[in-house]
């Protein structure tokens, strides 16, 4: 990209929670909606396990060639008595079609010998988040570069403040689309309003700006998953809905109550979004609803593309539910895909957020043997599949998002313990996790899954990360 188009990705709204490493225990408090000098954010850390609150202020801003922001506020200001932040752009040589990003931090420290030791931690930090901040700057800018002639779309996304929602948010925004949050509603229904006049899609027709004018949005509508209905921009147009709504699978013991609420919440939510979408004036042209591996059920070590059928068990039995919910809009000719997701490499939560304390602690180890395989796929992978997905119209019915790069569970021990530098030789054994469980273990822990990309791939589709532990590595700064 170029210097232009490299900076105002940096402008648009999700640049920043896109940058921030994973492995760290940092959240947006308050930010301002653009970097220019004044602009201020606020960001709460966690530090020794005790939350600290900083506010860094923009300083300088010199489009497209480099911008400042300093830290002007909280704890942090006793321990760096400077410190500077300056983003520059410049273009590379001979070319206008590709730029260099250079991040210089200038700090300082109280005198002292607790100054050198604070130091050369600083700097040690720096490097692993800068280094995790331009892989997914480059690799996000190259993705989005490749679609940059397509027309930018209006997406409309439930289930958006999860750990995959918040993240396809960021994600979808610095790539200039334009995001309604359909975020569930308790309060009474608003009066009925009578649908405007049906109006032509002429957006396709429209020439698309240059990527670096593009100015994205997002919004929040509200959503009646039981009655059905989507609320203030009910008739506005969607070019495409992603839904990720549905209760946590692990929140809790599978007790029937649980069990049915997990169903529901999936199959029910899911009928009444899809019914709400055919009915709209303007429907949009793709729905995109999750699914998951667990739809095939435990198969051992066979390799299982999106022509297996479903399998046994609890999960198997919802997921398949789950996408036969969907069948409304494809009745009213929408575009129908279920991405079945593996497990979603994350360290902010699910499967791998939960496995790190303890295997930071040296007792980490395989589950039951140990031979059954995990399809997992790193989060970026997750998030680029589903707009590839959006562009890639020919693609529909069920699609496997995991990684080429399937391993057994006691490979996937071994390799986060390389990562961590932690042994990983403590087995939990069967019987103790289902007696903790019950029957989510052998459903989730123990259950072997070894899935195939193949409609993706086939799709021309680029993992960033095909292999487990470069994906662990890139996601805990190692």
């Amino acid at each position: 990209m170029s210097a232009a188009q490299a900076f105002a990705w940096h402008e648009r709204p999700g640049a920043l929670d896109r940058l921030l490493p994973p492995w760290q225990d940092v959240r947006i408090v308050e930010a301002a909606t653009d970097i220019r000098e004044g602009a201020r954010v606020r960001l709460r850390v966690k530090r020794w396990g005790v939350p600290l609150t900083l506010t860094a202020e923009h300083t300088a801003y010199d489009p497209p060639n480099l911008f400042v922001d300093e830290l002007v506020e909280g704890l942090f200001t006793r321990l760096f008595t400077l410190w500077r932040h300056r983003h520059e752009f410049r273009a590379a040589p001979a070319t206008d079609a590709s730029c260099t990003l250079t991040d210089a931090i200038e700090f300082q420290l109280p005198g002292g010998r607790a100054a050198v030791v604070c130091e050369r931690q600083t700097q040690c930090e720096l490097r692993r988040m800068f280094r995790y901040r331009h892989t997914v700057t480059r690799e996000d800018m190259a993705f989005h570069q490749a679609f940059a002639d397509r027309p930018r779309l209006r997406i409309g996304i439930t289930g958006s403040t999860g750990l995959i929602g918040s993240a396809l948010t960021c994600f979808l925004t610095t790539a200039g689309h334009h995001v309604i949050r359909l975020v569930r509603s308790r309060r009474p229904l608003p009066p009925a309003a009578a649908p405007p006049e049906v109006r032509p899609d002429n957006d396709a027709a429209r020439p698309q700006p240059p990527f670096a004018e593009i100015r994205p949005a997002h919004e929040a509508a509200a959503w009646w998953p039981g009655e059905g209905l989507i609320g203030p921009v009910e008739f506005h147009r969607y070019d495409a809905v992603i839904h990720l709504a549905g209760e946590n699978i692990a929140g809790g013991r599978w007790t029937d109550q649980q069990k049915r609420k997990i169903v529901d919440s999936r199959v029910e939510g899911t009928r009444s979004l899809t019914q709400s979408l055919a009915r709209l004036p303007n429907p949009p042209q793709t729905f995109i609803s999750m699914s998951a591996s667990g739809f095939y059920g435990s198969r051992a070590d066979t390799l299982l593309d999106e022509s297996a059928g479903p399998g046994e068990g609890f999960l198997a039995e919802t997921a398949t539910q789950w996408e036969a919910a969907a069948r409304a809009a494809e009745a009213a000719g929408i575009r129908v895909v279920h991405p079945r997701l593996g497990i979603v490499l994350d360290p902010r939560g699910a499967a791998l957020g939960k496995m790190l304390a303890p295997f930071r602690l040296g007792l980490g180890g395989r589950l039951g043997g140990g031979s059954q395989y995990w399809s997992w796929i790193a989060m970026d992978d997750v998030l680029a599949g589903l707009l590839h997905v959006l562009y890639c119209e020919g693609l529909h019915g069920p699609i496997n998002f995991a990684a080429p790069g399937a391993v057994t569970n006691r490979a996937f021990a071994r390799a986060l313990g390389r990562v961590l530098w932690r042994p990983a030789i403590l087995p939990a054994p069967k019987r103790a996790l289902r007696t903790a469980l019950g029957e989510m273990a052998d459903e989730m822990l123990l259950a072997s899954c070894r899935l195939a990309p193949a409609r993706l791939q086939a799709a021309g589709f680029r993992f960033r990360w095909p292999d487990l532990e470069p994906a662990l590595r890139h996601l805990l700064g190692r």
